[in-house]
């Protein structure tokens, strides 16, 4: 830690080193004295060094930093300056998920990034929190205060391994070997493909390839197309109230559920799925609005809707994520399994009570605590920044429950072991080999009016962040609505605005497809891949012939395409969720 002799930029400094003496990664759980929470990865056999407060940009770093890092978890590379940005080097093992803070004592941060999809940006005024994963293309974020400028650039340890700063000021990523001089550049054919170029100084940020010689690519020309389920009022299949995928003949893939209803006044209404397996996206008359069920920042069952008077459309893209291939969990039924009701989701991730200590002695007593009558060993915890690890835990939290109610608890986490109690009643068992981290139950059958308690027990836990989500609804106030159903996705051969009630560019799902001629003399006979690049959530076929689901959360990042599937002509389809591109997707060796 910088002490009080050092120069006013770094009194606030910190260096901390993480030790890992074991031929496997090790999570180290790390709190800094603002309250952050990071859970931070060693890899085998290494010593990870992360920094606070570091002072990264400004013309006088040692009085007034333009731009300081106040917190990492990936390594840091190096800073180079430039002329008119310097750029900072965060790296990697890949699929790594990390964060990095930055802030400025100017008034505000402005912020670019790149066409990746792997980096998420929370901007607050004068605070800008990256959360990321590592691809092998490198991911570039540009930040300004002050008129100085600062890249912020994220890599893989083997891009990193292979990162060349040039006399220029830009950057070439891949190759293992570059040499230059005044007058010439040597790029070795060899290492990472593709080979990256990176401007700092350019005004347009991206992160381009480099073609050489032994880049061998197939070239793609894209049309876009609507999803006519969005739109279409044919084909549809009356329903008394929605049931499940497998009930209505699609047990695999995608189904649509519509519900025709109308208001008398303008409202907001919270409507709950409290039966929706995995998750849906949700159109609104003719707008995207969002989705239900599962997503990697946690469950969610409600979904908050502003209604002008008069009818309306609601359609439910249902979406089966997979099943259980073994254990007790076999058999589930997928896509929206009840009606949606009129209710309210509560975040009850905060507000638990934590015994560890004594508590080992006391087994499964401890599900009928009460976490006012108990000593707890710390309390107002939340599940997603807990500062504990050890081999068992008994985390207590109350609510408050309303007679004619029914109450849905969804919980996701770590694959540990554990159960879950409500009122000192199991409602579940999990390990890594039953749930998995996930956990949904109707415990209305065990709630009763007034106060209740939920009762967590985790075992072998490690810090990792959990979720837990508590829908209510009143069973006897459905959505008053005309159901039907048709299954599948299809794209149609126009791309309609999907509404005319929206003055914004539709961003929700559709279809790309490319046609392509392939030969084996000109670019060989594979393997090939797709890269899909600038693409968020969706399905691939090539040729009719499923390549697979895509979900860019990490950390798969590319699809075998067969060499025995091309054709002289071949039609590349994407179906494609969240407003993705197809700007930046390749097929390549």
């Amino acid at each position: 830690r910088a002490g009080p002799a050092a120069p006013l930029a770094w009194r606030e400094f910190t260096a901390t080193f993480l030790q890992n003496s074991i031929p496997e990664g090790l999570t180290h759980q790390i709190f800094l004295a603002d309250g952050t929470h990071l859970a931070v990865e060693v890899e085998a056999n290494t010593i990870k060094p992360l920094f606070t407060n570091l002072p990264v940009l400004g013309d006088s770093a040692l009085l007034a930093p333009a731009i300081t890092l106040a917190h990492h978890t990936s390594r840091i590379l190096g800073l180079w300056p430039g002329a008119h940005a310097d750029t900072l080097v965060l790296y990697g093992f890949a699929g790594e998920v990390g964060q990095a803070e930055f802030n400025t004592q100017h008034a505000t941060l402005d912020i670019q990034r790149d066409s990746s999809l792997n980096v998420e940006v929370d901007l607050r005024g004068s605070v800008a929190l990256l959360r990321y994963w590592l691809t092998d293309r490198p991911t570039v974020v540009r930040l300004a205060a002050g008129g100085r400028v600062l890249n912020v650039v994220l890599l893989t340890t083997e891009r990193a391994e292979r990162l060349w700063p040039l006399a220029d000021g830009s950057f070439v990523c891949g190759p293992d070997l570059l040499a230059e001089d005044a007058a010439t550049r040597r790029v070795s054919e060899r290492g990472l493909a593709p080979t990256y170029l990176f401007e700092p100084d350019a005004q347009q940020l991206q992160v381009r390839i480099e073609r050489t010689q032994a880049t061998r690519e197939l070239a793609l020309a894209w049309t876009t197309h609507a999803v006519e389920e969005v739109f279409t009022n044919e084909g549809w299949q009356e329903l008394a109230q929605p049931r499940s995928l497998d009930e209505l003949g699609t047990v695999y893939g995608y189904g649509w559920y519509r519900g025709l209803f109308e208001t008398e006044r303008a409202t907001t209404l919270a409507l709950v799925a409290p039966q929706i397996n995995d998750r849906a996206r949700v159109v609104l008359d003719g707008v995207d609005v969002g989705w239900l069920g599962v997503h990697p920042h946690g469950p969610q069952l409600a979904i908050e809707l502003a209604l002008a008077p008069g009818p309306h459309d609601l359609r439910l893209l249902a979406d089966n994520l997979g099943r259980f291939n073994y254990g007790s969990g076999t058999g589930e039924q997928k896509g929206l399994l009840d009606t949606l009701y009129i209710g309210r989701q509560h975040d009850i991730t905060g507000g638990w009570s934590a015994l560890w200590q004594e508590a080992v002695f006391a087994g499964e007593a401890v599900a009928n605590a009460k976490p006012w009558a108990v000593r707890a060993d710390a309390t107002d915890v939340r599940l997603d920044s807990f500062a504990f690890q050890g081999p068992s835990v008994w985390l207590l939290r109350a609510f408050e429950a309303t007679a004619g109610r029914r109450y849905v608890l969804h919980l996701t986490g770590d694959r540990s072991s554990g159960g879950l109690f409500v009122n000192g009643a199991n409602v579940a068992r999990f390990s890594r080999h039953y749930k998995g981290g996930f956990i949904k139950a109707d415990i209305s059958e065990l709630v009763h009016p007034g106060t209740n308690v939920i009762a967590l027990n985790i075992q072998n836990y490690a810090g990792v962040a959990y979720r837990a989500q508590l829908v209510e609804y009143d069973p006897t106030q459905p959505l008053q609505a005309r159901w039907s159903f048709r299954p599948g996705v299809s794209a149609a051969d126009v791309h309609p605005q999907p509404s005319a009630l929206s003055p914004q560019p539709w961003r929700g799902p559709r279809f790309f497809r490319a046609s392509f001629a392939y030969s084996p003399e000109q670019h060989g006979r594979g393997p090939f891949r797709l890269h899909p690049h600038g693409l968020r959530k969706g399905q691939i076929w090539l040729n009719g012939r499923n390549v697979g689901r895509y979900w860019q959360i990490g950390p798969q990042e590319s699809y075998k395409l067969p060499a025995a599937w091309l054709q002289a002509e071949n039609q590349l389809l994407v179906f494609e969720e969240e407003g993705g591109s197809v700007g930046e997707v390749r097929i390549g060796g």
